[in-house]
């Protein structure tokens, strides 16, 4: 979360400086957080872009863990 934070913290400062928009500019960050090695990229990247995909649900320029076992993932 902190580094999420951090993160967009720094998006929002160079955003603002050199990206002149009507709206400000967010980042919105899903991750996954898991407790073994991923044995399918594929899914990890999937439930990664759910996680984003529900931080912009939930009013962007926000962060979204999916934290499960690797066995969860590759349901």
């Amino acid at each position: 979360m902190e580094l999420g934070g951090l993160l967009r913290e720094q998006f929002q400062q160079y955003a603002s400086r050199t990206v002149p928009t009507p709206q400000p500019v967010t980042l919105s960050i899903g991750a996954n957080l898991f407790d073994q090695p991923p044995t399918s990229l594929a899914a990890l990247i999937e439930q990664g872009d759910v996680a984003l995909y529900q931080s912009k649900r939930n009013g962007r320029d926000s962060i979204r863990f999916v934290e499960r076992p690797m066995a969860d993932l590759s349901q």
